[in-house]
Formats: C-alpha cells, sequence, structure tokens
C-alpha cells in the first residue's frame, strides 16, 4: 500500500503492516504454552477477552520507520524481557544487584537504572513510547475509535521516536518490572486508560512488564519522582502488583464484576 507515513510524514511511500504490539510478543506468549494447552495469548478489548492467534496490524509506517522502531528499543526489549524458556534477563540482572529501595514485608522493590550498565532504560522508554504513541494514530478498538489521547502532545511523541527532540517534557513514563509465575503472565492488550483533571493516564502489560504513561500540565510529584526518564536514578520498579489490575481488567471486559 502507498501512502504517507505517520511517522516521518514522507508522502508516496510504500507502508509496511506495523504491528500495534510488536510481534515478538506473540512469538514469545506462543512458545510458553504447555503441550496441549492453547498457545495464542489472551486479547483483551471493549467488552470481551479472547485467546486468539490474530495480531493488530495496521498500514502506518514506510519500511525505513519501522527499521527505526525496531533499532530503537524493541530489539533490545525483547532480547532482555521475559522469554518462552521462562528466562528473564533483565529481572536476573537486576535482582543480582543493590536495590535502592526495600522494606521487609513489602512486595515491592525500587532500582536505579543508571546503575546497572547492562539495563538500557533509553530502549525501555523508546519501547514503551513507541506502543502507546501508535495507540494515538489509529482506530485499533474494535468499534473503530482511537485507544489514546495524547492531547495536544502527540507530535512531541512523534518527533521524539523520530530522534528530532527529547522525551516530551509534560509526560512521564513508569516502568514495573513484573516478576513470572502469576494466571495473567499471557494476557496482553493495547493501551487503556483515560483522561481526567487535565492529565491522560494509560497502561498496558507485555511479559514481563507493566508501562503506565501520564502526559499533561498537571503531573504530580508521584509521576515525576517514578518516571523512567527524569526520576532519580532512572527508577524501575519490581513487584506483582499490577498483575491484579490487569486481572480486573480482564473480568471487566468479560463482563465480570467484583
Amino acid at each position: 500500500m502507498v501512502g504517507k507515513c505517520k511517522l516521518c510524514l514522507q508522502e508516496g511511500v510504500e507502508l509496511r503492516m506495523s504491528h500495534y504490539i510488536s510481534a515478538a510478543v506473540y512469538r514469545t506468549l506462543r512458545g510458553a504454552a504447555a503441550p496441549g494447552m492453547n498457545p495464542n495469548p489472551f486479547h483483551v478489548s471493549r467488552g470481551q477477552s479472547v485467546q486468539s492467534s490474530k495480531q493488530d496490524r495496521a498500514s502506518l509506517l514506510c519500511s525505513d520507520c519501522e527499521q527505526r522502531v525496531s533499532r530503537g528499543g524493541e530489539d533490545w526489549f525483547f532480547r532482555n524481557t521475559l522469554r518462552n524458556d521462562g528466562k528473564f534477563k533483565l529481572l536476573q540482572t537486576l535482582l543480582a544487584g543493590r536495590a535502592s529501595v526495600h522494606q521487609q514485608g513489602v512486595p515491592t522493590i525500587l532500582y536505579e537504572a543508571n546503575l546497572f550498565p547492562e539495563i538500557d532504560a533509553d530502549a525501555l522508554t523508546y519501547f514503551a513510547s513507541s506502543v502507546f504513541w501508535r495507540g494515538s494514530i489509529f482506530g485499533w478498538n474494535s468499534d473503530g475509535s482511537v485507544p489514546v489521547n495524547l492531547h495536544g502532545y502527540a507530535d512531541q511523541f512523534r518527533r521524539y521516536l523520530l530522534g528530532e527532540r527529547g522525551f516530551p517534557e509534560k509526560a512521564s513514563l513508569m516502568a514495573v518490572v513484573r516478576p513470572p509465575g502469576s494466571p495473567v503472565d499471557k494476557v496482553i492488550y493495547g493501551p487503556v486508560g483515560s483522561s481526567r483533571g487535565g492529565n491522560s493516564y494509560y497502561r498496558f502489560p507485555v511479559p514481563g512488564f507493566s508501562f503506565m504513561l501520564m502526559v499533561g500540565p498537571k503531573l504530580s510529584e508521584r509521576d515525576k519522582r517514578y518516571c523512567l526518564v527524569r526520576g532519580a536514578g532512572r527508577p524501575l520498579v519490581v513487584t506483582t502488583i499490577p498483575d491484579e489490575h490487569i486481572f480486573r481488567e480482564a473480568r471487566s471486559a468479560l463482563g465480570f464484576h467484583d
């Protein structure tokens, strides 16, 4: 298909079929299934949750920009996140190092990515930002609506992904590392969230991680403190707390209510 690339804005270029969430996620999840079990991941969207081989794709980017996104974050991310053989390189790196905040009996540990030369916080930021941005430029929802509202900051994210500027000043990205072993390890969905108080809040899970993006002029001190980009030491939080939120969102999509 020939058209306009959503990232570089070049006209009359051959557009590739871009995944909403990288195809590497699906390879990881399909390979993780036990013998005799459905190997496909769970897809959660408005009003439904299904286990399917379907991958959300659309003609959005030119070949050069597809490669840019892969090199900018996806390649590193999928070499270091939870894999289908159970290995989780990034988590093992953190657990072998020194935690910055850890209280006995509290299921949350905070690490500073800057203290670990093996961890590429820029790649993590780029990967997550590319997913949130893709959610803002196409009607991925089952009813054709656009799932992410970045208000007046969408072009700032586009230019950041293009390498023309830094991460948007009025945005905060939180990265939560999720240890494996939860029933929701195979649950994935594109960004969900809402706008309130002048800000937008969105989140999405992938194997090993949950990412949260806050965008707007009224970011809280907590939003800023835990930001992977500008928080002190570039914080990474290790916890299973998001698993309960993911479970509730999947139940809600199926029509169950607690």
